[in-house]
């Protein structure tokens, strides 16, 4: 396993994000809590791991080929501003904001994270028919 950039949390192990306010949460599928805080170094590393390098630093699969994965929700706060990251629900590449994005996460996982190295993510069909005037 490589190297990993990441400090040890300050959170109360006790406490999992299903404990904090405001959006709704459900807990993880695998009981897990992720209790380290990923540095910005980490993040320029993750499209390049493999599956089981993400599955340890408690990252989750969007599709069935596993290409985009999901950050886990503890991250929300470290995710740095600006950085570029795929969200599944609107399947489009956009710029992490803060402000803008919120913490609302699904088992653990929060709608948006990474696509690997020299994959393109996944689009579904829509469903929505196109009436042109």
């Amino acid at each position: 396993m490589r190297t990993l950039f990441y400090e040890q949390s300050t959170k109360n192990p006790d406490k999992g994000p299903e404990d904090e306010p405001g959006m709704p949460h459900f807990q993880r599928a695998d009981g897990r809590y992720i209790d380290y805080e990923p540095s910005e170094e980490l993040f320029e590393v993750l499209p390049s791991m493999d599956e089981e390098e993400l599955r340890g630093l408690g990252l989750q699969p969007w599709d069935d080929e596993h290409i985009v994965w999901l950050f886990p929700v503890e991250w929300f706060e470290h995710i740095p501003e600006g950085k570029e990251v795929w969200h599944a629900i609107t399947e489009e590449w956009k710029e992490f904001n803060e402000e803008a994005h919120c913490k609302e996460a699904r088992y653990g996982a929060m709608p948006f994270g990474i696509v690997l190295e020299g994959e393109e993510p996944p689009i579904r069909e829509s469903s929505l028919v196109r009436i042109d005037e």
